[in-house]
């Protein structure tokens, strides 16, 4: 009867309010979950961004101070090449010098061997021994460092000590230019060994700076990979988000709103059916008072 299709109605009500319950609770409980998947989403993408500025900036430097370096190595290299072509210019200079140094007294060292031979024949000798010798005065143009000749007409004597002391000036020439070629053998190491050293030491610099930056690029390709791979969920995670809007959001605005009407119809059946059950109540004791009522006395 009436009774029952309130009950019915009740029921229908209340599983009504019970679906949109979980409803309600599921789409609290999915927004909950989209709000901590964006934040945490959008965290590890800034996160990356910032460590991906910092490494390509870092790699940057690094390309600029190996560059600088490589240049540093290349003018390093251009010195040690332009010291090796001055030493082997100068080395074949100074060997010129000596060459014409010894040159130059075994000349003159076989000339006065040739005036000896020469003076010593025996018609010469007869010769000198009958000749008085005259002196002239010395000539002005001779150098001072012949002045300690005393004849320089007396032959052979006077030539020869001429030629042995162009032969000392020959000698002293030659240990000059030896002892120039032992210091400039000197300054062409000491040089050669700090500009190796510099080139070293810039080589050096540049190997672990090129390891280092090595590391920046694979770390940059991680944080790429790993930024990619967030921002792609961070994507998702957003269209998600208005999709579940979409799909709670107009519910979930009306929400409290349908629950008290629910809530109110509910409980005006259960007012409904508590009358209508007295009633029945009622009119069931009503006929049962008729039908055991005994007769009316006469």
């Amino acid at each position: 009867g009436h009774g029952e299709m309130i009950e019915k109605l009740i029921f229908r009500l209340m599983d009504e309010q019970r679906k949109e319950d979980e409803r309600k609770t599921w789409c609290d409980q999915e927004a909950q979950e989209t709000e901590h998947e964006l934040k945490t989403k959008s965290e590890k993408v800034d996160k990356h961004s910032d460590e991906l500025k910092a490494l390509r900036a870092a790699t940057a430097l690094l390309t600029k101070e190996i560059s600088e370096h490589e240049a540093h190595i290349k003018e390093i290299t251009e010195d040690i090449h332009q010291l090796n072509l001055d030493r082997t210019a100068q080395k074949a200079e100074l060997e010129d010098e000596l060459r014409e140094a010894r040159d130059a007294q075994d000349a003159i060292t076989n000339a006065i061997a040739e005036l000896r031979q020469y003076y010593d024949h025996p018609s010469l000798l007869a010769k000198r021994s009958r000749d008085p010798v005259e002196l002239p005065e010395e000539p002005s143009t001779w150098s001072a460092s012949y002045t300690h000749i005393a004849d320089p007409m007396a032959q052979p004597e006077g030539i020869i000590t001429v030629l042995q002391a162009v032969c000392d000036d020959f000698r002293g020439m030659q240990v000059a230019t030896e002892a120039a070629e032992a210091q400039s053998v000197k300054d062409y190491h000491d040089t050669l060994n700090a500009l190796e050293q510099s080139k070293a030491t810039a080589e050096t610099a540049a190997d672990e700076k090129r390891a280092t930056k090595d590391r920046k690029v694979g770390h940059t390709d991680e944080n790429e990979k790993a930024l990619a791979s967030n921002q792609k969920l961070l994507d998702s995670a957003t269209e998600y988000r208005k999709q579940l809007e979409a799909s709670c959001g107009e519910a979930e605005a009306t929400y409290a709103e349908r629950k008290e009407a629910r809530t109110k119809e509910i409980e005006g059946l259960k007012q409904a059916q508590a009358v209508l059950a007295k009633v029945k109540t009622e009119r069931h004791q009503s006929h049962e008072g008729d039908r055991v009522a005994p007769p009316a006395l006469l």
